[in-house]
């Protein structure tokens, strides 16, 4: 039986991605160097702020407020400046990230009256400042209902009214900020690998002198496309299991969905990822260019995908291009199958939307697309 001529072009690129030395650690190394490093280093997650404290004060009211907060996983207090000045200088300088100043008399104060306490933050980092300020706060006024407490008869307290919230965390009970990066670092990762590869696929045969070889061959355009691109799907699919399982078992991160909806969403998104850099491919002149097509888009896609920033946080106008973007669908998916496990019924028009731009795109590339030197 004879084979189609797209098989052929297929292994033609499948022996030079196995021969080419250079590119091996792109397709095989270099997605699982940038899961592992991006997954410790991007994290939303704020522990062990550094916190000093001035404290005119040195009795039992502050320093059990000291001691409650430095038991917690987000402070450590190492620093105890003498006056406000200095507490100044350490947060310029950056060695403190707060600061907490404790009146004189304050431990009388607290337990006979009002009285305040002064909480310094650096806003220079707004994620840490918020998370400073907001926990912070927290301490502080807990203490505070403590000390009322003992002030009030306990026949007295079980009269007093309140409301007692039940508080439940879905789906990422720990709020670990890793959950939530690791599946949108595996759509990202997926997408710059494959359109780094794609993008200099043609660009490349002209700079050889292979591409007149396959100007005189029987194969159409599209067959040409597609045997471009087959190849870097299966690499594709091969680097989404590779990221998968380091995800999944490296990093602990909850997998709750179905395998088959995530290989096929997968699939979909490579299309269109795909089209992307051979449309590049088609579009640029030299590898460099190439290349710089490519990074432009994916710096955009890392910007408005909704990889780091929420997408509903955007101008109107900038979300109208997110929606554009191929990976702003993915990564929807992507968090959606991980932690929540949805299904087909809920993704359907996230898919449909991936579909449509894959085959817009590949379809602007064919367009672009000529069997001859121009």
């Amino acid at each position: 039986m004879r084979k189609n001529p797209i098989f052929y072009l297929v292994k033609k690129e499948f022996l030079h991605v196995f021969r080419d030395k250079g590119l091996l650690p792109v397709v095989f190394i270099v997605p699982l160097v940038q899961l592992i490093m991006f997954g410790y280093v991007v994290s939303t997650d704020v522990k062990n702020l550094s916190v000093a404290v001035v404290d005119y004060d040195r009795g039992q009211e502050s320093q059990r407020l000291i001691n409650q907060i430095d038991a917690t996983e987000f402070f450590e207090i190492k620093l105890y400046p003498k006056s406000e000045k200095q507490l100044e200088e350490l947060i310029l300088h950056g060695k403190a990230d707060a600061g907490i100043v404790f009146p004189k008399e304050f431990s009388k104060d607290a337990r006979n009256k009002s009285t305040s306490i002064q909480i310094v933050v650096d806003g220079s980092d707004p994620n840490a400042g918020n998370v400073a300020l907001t926990y912070l706060s927290t301490i502080v006024r807990r203490r505070s209902v403590e000390i009322l407490a003992k002030k009030i008869p306990k026949s007295v307290q079980n009269r007093v009214p309140g409301i007692e919230p039940s508080i439940r965390v879905w789906y990422n009970p720990n709020l670990k900020s890793v959950n939530f990066m690791i599946p949108g670092l595996i759509g990202f990762i997926l997408a710059y690998v494959t359109i780094i590869l794609t993008a200099v696929a043609i660009v490349k045969e002209k700079e050889l002198g292979t591409f007149e070889q396959l100007i005189v061959t029987p194969l159409k355009r599209y067959e040409l496309l597609l045997g471009k691109m087959i190849p870097f799907i299966i690499l594709g699919f091969f680097d989404t299991i590779l990221v998968t399982l380091v995800g999944v078992f490296w990093f602990q991160i909850p997998f709750r969905g179905s395998v088959f909806i995530f290989l096929l969403f997968s699939f979909l998104f490579l299309i269109g990822i795909l089209g992307a850099g051979l449309f590049a491919s088609t579009v640029s002149r030299t590898q460099q260019q190439a290349m710089l097509s490519a990074m432009l888009f994916m710096i955009a896609s890392m910007l408005l995908s909704g990889f780091i920033f929420p997408v509903e946080n955007m101008p109107k106008i900038i979300r109208a291009i997110s929606y554009i973007i191929p990976l702003t669908y993915f990564e929807y998916v992507l968090r959606a199958i991980f932690l929540k496990g949805v299904g087909f019924l809920f993704l359907w028009q996230a898919g449909l939307a991936l579909l449509s731009l894959g085959v817009l795109i590949f379809l602007l590339s064919l367009s672009r697309f000529k069997k001859r030197f121009t």
